[in-house]
Protein backbone atom coordinates (compact mmCIF):
# COMPACT_ATOMS: atom_id res chain seq x y z
CA UNK A 1 0.00 0.00 0.00
CA UNK A 2 1.38 3.43 -0.93
CA UNK A 3 1.34 6.51 1.28
CA UNK A 4 -1.61 7.88 -0.70
CA UNK A 5 -3.59 4.70 -0.17
CA UNK A 6 -2.70 4.62 3.53
CA UNK A 7 -3.61 8.29 3.96
CA UNK A 8 -6.97 7.83 2.21
CA UNK A 9 -7.73 4.70 4.21
CA UNK A 10 -6.90 6.48 7.46
CA UNK A 11 -9.11 9.42 6.47
CA UNK A 12 -11.94 6.97 5.78
CA UNK A 13 -11.50 5.14 9.08
CA UNK A 14 -11.35 8.43 10.96
CA UNK A 15 -14.79 9.27 9.58
CA UNK A 16 -13.65 12.06 7.25
CA UNK A 17 -16.32 12.58 4.61
CA UNK A 18 -15.50 11.70 1.01
CA UNK A 19 -15.61 15.29 -0.29
CA UNK A 20 -13.07 16.43 2.31
CA UNK A 21 -10.86 13.42 1.58
CA UNK A 22 -11.04 14.26 -2.14
CA UNK A 23 -9.83 17.79 -1.41
CA UNK A 24 -7.05 16.65 0.93
CA UNK A 25 -5.83 14.04 -1.56
CA UNK A 26 -6.03 16.44 -4.52
CA UNK A 27 -8.34 14.24 -6.60
CA UNK A 28 -10.51 15.72 -9.33
CA UNK A 29 -13.61 13.73 -8.33
CA UNK A 30 -14.95 11.99 -5.24
CA UNK A 31 -15.46 8.91 -7.38
CA UNK A 32 -11.72 8.73 -8.01
CA UNK A 33 -11.13 8.90 -4.26
CA UNK A 34 -13.72 6.24 -3.50
CA UNK A 35 -12.89 3.84 -6.32
CA UNK A 36 -9.12 3.94 -6.29
CA UNK A 37 -7.86 4.87 -2.85
CA UNK A 38 -10.32 3.85 -0.16
CA UNK A 39 -9.63 0.25 0.80
CA UNK A 40 -11.65 -1.73 3.27
CA UNK A 41 -9.91 -4.59 4.98
CA UNK A 42 -11.52 -7.73 6.35
CA UNK A 43 -11.96 -6.16 9.78
CA UNK A 44 -13.92 -3.27 8.29
CA UNK A 45 -16.21 -5.66 6.43
CA UNK A 46 -16.71 -7.77 9.55
CA UNK A 47 -17.52 -4.66 11.59
CA UNK A 48 -20.11 -3.68 8.97
CA UNK A 49 -21.76 -7.09 9.20
CA UNK A 50 -21.91 -6.82 12.99
CA UNK A 51 -23.37 -3.32 12.74
CA UNK A 52 -26.03 -4.54 10.30
CA UNK A 53 -26.86 -7.50 12.54
CA UNK A 54 -27.30 -5.15 15.52
CA UNK A 55 -29.58 -2.91 13.47
CA UNK A 56 -31.70 -5.78 12.22
CA UNK A 57 -31.98 -7.29 15.69
CA UNK A 58 -33.31 -4.13 17.26
CA UNK A 59 -30.19 -2.05 17.55
CA UNK A 60 -28.48 -3.46 20.60
CA UNK A 61 -25.74 -5.91 21.34
CA UNK A 62 -27.72 -7.05 24.37
CA UNK A 63 -30.39 -8.35 21.99
CA UNK A 64 -27.87 -10.62 20.33
CA UNK A 65 -26.60 -11.83 23.69
CA UNK A 66 -30.15 -12.50 24.91
CA UNK A 67 -30.87 -14.51 21.74
CA UNK A 68 -27.69 -16.55 22.28
CA UNK A 69 -28.59 -17.17 25.92
CA UNK A 70 -32.14 -18.18 24.96
CA UNK A 71 -30.81 -20.52 22.30
CA UNK A 72 -28.47 -22.21 24.78
CA UNK A 73 -31.31 -22.55 27.32
CA UNK A 74 -33.59 -24.04 24.66
CA UNK A 75 -30.94 -26.56 23.70
CA UNK A 76 -30.66 -27.68 27.33
CA UNK A 77 -34.41 -28.21 27.57
CA UNK A 78 -34.51 -30.19 24.33
CA UNK A 79 -31.50 -32.32 25.29
CA UNK A 80 -32.76 -32.99 28.81
CA UNK A 81 -30.54 -30.43 30.57
CA UNK A 82 -27.17 -31.79 29.44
Amino acid sequence: MTYGHSYATNLYRAGIDLKTAQYLLGHSTTQMTANIYTHMEKEDAAASVIQLERYLSGGSQEGSQARDDFSKSSQKVVSGGK
